[in-house]
């Protein structure tokens, strides 16, 4: 108990300097993150943060910072549903826009099988939008839009998740709670996402791994997206990343684990802009702390989880 009270410490003071909502390039550290139902899949208590500074040297660029904490309240040693916790700090800046959104989510999952695990959770929150239009200038006053601006609107998240022995699949729906941003904007307003994943393990021979992930989500009158990330492993401790982002953005990246409770890995990725002037160049990192791992009930859980 004590350990998990230095957690919840750890993420107050993280975020006390943090900006952003959800770091996607880190999305493959941080399943908990985007889905609740992975939740105390993990055997050991986890503690994520993720950085992230979008298209470095431009004015009012994207900043964001978020923390999460998955808990799990029982091992693995029995067959009877398990469950497990989580919490969720997010801060992020864009232009005029701040998003500060908090979340606590529960999680219950049952064994199918000697090595596989149905899970399926829920998530219940808020988020606070801030709008300050002295920061936009334009030509002609917009009467619709105030000046500034802030709204609370509740959030409402619920996902389904599979894992295997080398695999993983989730389903996951963010913002149910559809509302708009009243004070802000009449036509401003939070849409529903739709996502789903899937990562597996591939052994090429005793020391290498490939570990393919993808993520693909849409929200409403806008593009699908989806995130293709490689990871090449060294002996289950050394990673090099090579993704893209919608084939937009070119990413690449190094980390691993420094001992049994520390991972950490980088990613820098390279925006496609027609404009030469533009520099869409962005840099995140994400780091992961563990406790109490005493043991997996994956082998390779490192692999599919960090």
């Amino acid at each position: 108990m004590k350990n998990i009270i230095s957690f919840l410490f750890l993420i107050l003071l993280s975020n006390s300097f943090g900006q952003m909502t959800p770091n996607w390039n880190s999305f493959a550290m941080n399943w908990g993150g985007i889905n609740p139902a992975h939740n105390g899949l993990n055997q050991h208590v986890e503690l994520f943060t993720g950085l992230k500074t979008q298209w470095v040297g431009f004015d009012g660029a994207p900043k964001t910072m978020n923390t999460s904490l998955s808990i799990p309240f029982n091992d693995f040693k029995s067959d009877a549903p398990m469950f497990g916790m989580g919490i969720q700090i997010q801060r992020e800046n864009i232009g005029a826009f701040s998003l500060t959104k908090l979340q606590v989510a529960g999680a219950a999952n049952i064994q199918t099988n000697d090595e596989n695990r149905l899970s399926l959770g829920i998530g219940f929150g808020g988020i606070q939008v801030g709008y300050d239009a002295d920061k936009v200038v334009t030509n002609l006053q917009d009467n619709i839009v105030q000046r500034t601006g802030q709204a609370f609107i509740p959030q409402v998240s619920a996902g389904l998740s599979y894992v295997g022995k080398k695999y993983m699949l989730g389903l996951y729906l963010e913002d149910l709670i559809t509302k708009n941003w009243g004070p802000i904007g009449n036509n401003s307003s939070f849409r529903t996402e739709y996502a789903c994943y899937g990562r597996t393990i591939v052994d090429l021979n005793k020391q290498l791994s490939l570990v393919p992930s993808l993520r693909i989500s849409y929200i409403a009158h806008t593009p699908i997206n989806y995130f293709l990330l490689f990871k090449l492993s060294y002996m289950e401790r050394f990673n090099v990343f090579v993704g893209t982002t919608s084939l937009k953005a070119f990413q690449f990246g190094i980390g691993g684990r420094i001992n049994k409770s520390l991972v950490i890995n980088y990613l820098f990725e390279n925006g496609w802009s027609p404009v030469q002037q533009v520099n869409l160049n962005s840099h995140s990192i994400g780091l992961k702390i563990k406790l109490n791992t005493h043991g997996n009930y994956l082998k390779k859980s490192n692999l599919l989880f960090d």
